[in-house]
């Protein structure tokens, strides 16, 4: 034991002595002069608070799990008591050891100050067993740059709550509109904010947010200290006057002449803070000015900002942050060369970024990595974390090129300003065209994108695609222009797995990718999900300039090794196989021409069918014929309110009542004859009802008027609220659109109304004859397979099937069967049929099942070799979206 440093909080002149509201124990002892060391917390007390005071262990309790430390002491001068924490890392609700020597004595303020020699000599006597008890490594030091990430956690955890509840109090009309502004732009584009819906949730997260920034900008603020007298200057400033207001303006001051503006500039509410937590700033602003960072070297520097950066990204990123592995994959499977000018314009936590600045500055130098690495987001809410992330001890005084535009607003040419440290000067930069581009790209959909800029909206039309387009779809086209024209250049993303839909008339995001770009890989998880808290499935792509002189073949790479718990030879292994396209139990591969991949997209399948040898297909190709040729198709009915317009029973008029299957979640039969629901339909008016004595209908629409789901529906449709918003959709066969594991088809007995969670499909004239061996083909495995692959993988293991894809995709053609072959098939289907649905696997497995599909295989005169091929693809495929369930 080196050091002590003690009474923190009371240093700040005006202070309160609120003793349970501060941040650190009352004395703090090192194991090192340089106090980077904690080993133990000390509070005390006079023996008029007792030793056992449940606030006064409690709060020593709290501080000790701030500090990181497995050993805390009391002392009210009658006792000591020594808390270490037990073998398995927790608290004894009893302390290890008791020091009482004196306790008769030393039992009241006026002993204490009465009988110095004694307190001094049970407090030797304490020191002495503490020494020897850390000796016999009964505890251990806590170095602050592994522990910082506590200290962010536990000091947001404590000033949260204070500062929402000031906020809500006591912010003014301005700072509570801009904090909702806030959430639904910067906070909406790096997390769900599905459960931030009330004023409270507004300002928790808000405040969460503001809190670890001022944290942060303290922790740099004093690694940079030694170097930089300003920033010196204005600490010394802060812990005498604890004036919140005039160190913000000085931190503005100082982003003029130093390049970390995302870092240190304070916006301008971000000073609307109660006192308490000012003071609370302050305590641990004296606690880092008491170390001593003089003579620490880059490895010291490095693990501060390292657990800054993950704190940050786990308390305020949430769901979408780039895990370390899969970011260094994706860099290392992107990088060609390491000349020319790389960047990162999602910026997001700066993972990315990070790994491409160690790349560069390994492979050239560290000067050439900060002079050529751009790294830009939208929002200024994640720039100070990606600022941080590539900041390094020995790049401290040099410039980090962090600068906040849309990705859609950056052009080749234009200019933008960055302050060199080591000047001091604001430097005009021209962004330059890039050799490599790498981002993890938004997750933000269609419905979810906030239109309006004009980029976006010359890029729709320049590339004459759909609207409905996902945001990160458009940032790729994006990219595109800010690439530099050579072999070399790349981009690496990040993306949703919804590209990979065929969408109708056989468009997919695919085709257009192949005509401005090779695309070198398409890679995705066959073992559950990169982002384990987002309900997302996600894929990478790397794509290049387009290189005429030779044929591009793409490479369908599915790792069986989430990245992110990989350690580092694994995934140096997982690297190297996925450049060089090979295959072992690491990561399977697949390679296609650019013209087999459109074949395949062109007979109705995603691109996730690719990922897994397919190449039977090639056998059944003549043997197959379009759903569209055979069947109409809808999807089922979209009432507008089901809770108003499907019911259990008939309570209206038999002339507004129609039979439908609510859904096929409980169906376990092929052929259905007759369903338990009914549909309440009618164009009719009121008036009109009551004139035809239809009183039933009018008792019920009565009844339910004033209930919710009518209330919301007299808002947007007025006096015909009661109206469902379509007309019953009719089916002879009908499947689901959001299957798991149980795929197949049901007919009806006769034409029967499905809901819309349910495709309906109604045979042309012509096939109505053939309507049984059309269901029996329908449920054949090829032609499930077919089915399934027309549809793309969700994030909770549903396959995402739509009516226009179902409808262009392809199953076995009836019209070229022998009559001889057609009842073959029917004969075994009687059999197969009345067997109860269960789910794909069982079935590939059930011997009827296979005798069936044996059958049919024969009839079309395919060897019986193909059925493996067939489980295999279907096993293989639902695997793999199973998988996203399971913990990866």
């Amino acid at each position: 034991m080196k050091k002590a440093v003690g009474e923190l909080s009371l240093k700040t002149k005006d202070a309160s002595d609120t003793r349970n509201l501060t941040l650190f124990p009352d004395v703090i002892i090192f194991a090192d002069n340089q106090k980077l060391k904690p080993l133990m917390g000390w509070e005390l007390k006079m023996p008029d608070v007792s030793i056992d005071d449940c606030e006064f262990i409690s709060n020593a309790r709290d501080k000790a799990n701030r500090l990181g430390t497995s050993v805390f002491v009391l002392w009210n001068f009658q006792y000591v008591s020594i808390y270490i924490k037990n073998e398995d890392g927790n608290w004894n609700n009893s302390p290890t050891v008791v020091f009482d020597e004196y306790k008769e004595i030393l039992n009241s303020r006026s002993a204490v100050q009465a009988n110095q020699q004694f307190w001094k000599k049970q407090l030797y006597d304490v020191l002495s067993y503490l020494n020897q008890a850390f000796l016999e490594e009964k505890f251990q030091v806590v170095p602050i740059e592994f522990n910082i990430s506590n200290y962010v956690e536990t000091i947001t955890e404590k000033l949260t709550p204070i500062t929402t509840d000031f906020i809500i109090n006591n912010g003014g009309n301005r700072l509570k509109e801009y904090i909702k502004y806030w959430v639904k732009t910067e906070k909406a584009e790096l997390e769900s904010i599905n459960k931030i819906n009330t004023p409270e949730k507004f300002a928790e997260s808000y405040a969460k947010n503001i809190i670890i920034k001022w944290i942060n900008r303290f922790i740099f603020a004093h690694l940079l200290r030694e170097e930089n007298n300003d920033i010196n200057d204005l600490l010394v400033r802060f812990s005498n006057d604890a004036n919140i207001n005039l160190l913000a303006e000085s931190l503005n001051l100082i982003v003029k002449t130093t390049d970390f503006y995302t870092i240190f500039h304070v916006g301008e509410f971000e000073m609307i803070l109660p006192q308490e937590v000012v003071e609370n700033f302050n305590e641990f602003n004296l606690y880092l000015a008491n170390c001593d960072f003089a003579e620490v070297g880059s490895s010291f520097t490095s693990e501060i900002l390292e657990n800054m950066v993950d704190v940050a990204k786990r308390e305020l990123m949430g769901l979408y942050t780039t895990p370390q592995g899969l970011a260094k994959y994706l860099v290392s499977i992107t990088l060609d060369n390491y000349e020319g000018d790389f960047a990162d314009l999602t910026v997001g936590s700066g993972t990315i970024a990070k790994f491409l600045m160690n790349k560069i500055s390994e492979n050239r130098t560290v000067e050439y990595a900060h002079e050529h690495i751009w790294v830009a987001d939208k929002y200024s809410y994640p720039l100070q974390i990606a600022n941080l992330a590539i900041t390094s001890r020995e790049s401290t005084h040099l410039k980090n090129i962090v600068f906040q535009s849309d990705a859609f607003d950056i052009f080749s040419g234009n200019e933008i300003y960055i302050v060199n440290p080591s000047t001091g000067e604001n430097e005009k930069l021209t962004i330059p065209k890039f050799n490599c581009i790498i981002s993890n790209l938004p997750f933000i959909s269609s419905n979810n994108r906030i239109n309006g800029n004009e980029n976006i909206s010359k890029l729709l039309e320049r590339y004459d695609i759909d609207n409905r387009s996902d945001l990160y779809q458009l940032l790729i086209l994006k990219y595109k222009d800010l690439l530099m024209e050579c072999k070399g250049a790349r981009i690496g993303v990040i993306t949703s797995n919804s590209w990979f839909k065929t969408q109708k008339n056989y468009r997919s995001f695919y085709k257009l990718l192949s005509k401005i770009f090779d695309v070198e890989f398409i890679i995705t998880s066959n073992v559950g999900k990169w982002f384990s808290n987002a309900d997302i499935v996600t894929s990478i792509l790397v794509l290049k300039n387009k290189d005429s002189e030779n044929e591009n073949r793409v490479k369908f790479i599915g790792l069986n090794k989430n990245p992110s718990k990989c350690s580092d030879d694994e995934i140096d292994s997982l690297i190297c196989k996925t450049i060089y396209g090979e295959s072992s139990t690491e990561l399977s591969v697949q390679e296609y021409s650019h013209a087999e991949i459109i074949d395949y997209i062109d007979l109705g399948l995603s691109i996730e069918a690719l990922f897994d040898n397919n190449q039977w297909i090639q056998l059944v190709l003549s043997k197959l014929i379009c759903m569209n040729k055979i069947f109409d198709s809808s999807r089922g009915v979209r009432t507008g309110a089901d809770k108003i317009f499907i019911m259990d029973s008939m309570k209206v008029d038999s002339e507004y009542s129609y039979p439908i299957l609510k859904n096929l979640n409980h169906i376990d039969s092929y052929m259905i004859n007759n369903v338990k629901d009914y549909y309440f339909y009618t164009k009719a008016s009121i008036s009109a009802m009551k004139s035809q004595v239809h009183e039933k209908t009018i008792e019920y629409i009565y009844s339910i008027e004033n209930s919710e789901w009518a209330r919301s529906r007299k808002l947007k449709r007025g006096l015909d609220w009661y109206k469902a918003d379509q007309a019953p959709q009719y089916a002879d066969f009908a499947t689901s659109i959001n299957p798991e594991q149980r795929f197949f088809w049901v007919q009806f007995e006769n034409p029967t109304a499905v809901n819309q969670r349910s495709i309906a499909f109604r045979l042309k004239g012509k096939y109505v004859i053939d309507r049984d061996l059309i269901h029996a083909l329908l449920n054949s495995f090829v032609s499930l397979f077919l089915l399934m692959s027309s549809g793309f993988g969700r994030g909770l293991g549903v396959t995402d099937l739509t009516k226009d894809g179902i409808g262009q995709s392809y199953f076995l053609n009836p019209d070229i069967l022998e009559d001889s072959s057609k009842n073959k098939i029917l004969e075994k289907w009687s059999v197969v049929r009345d067997k109860r649905i269960t789910d794909i696997f069982q079935q590939l497995n059930d011997t009827d099942w296979i005798e069936l599909n044996y059958i049919i295989l024969e009839a079309y005169g395919l060897p019986k070799e193909v059925y493996e091929s067939v489980k295999f693809s279907i096993e293989s495929l639902l695997n793999r979206r199973l998988s996203v369930k399971q913990e990866s």
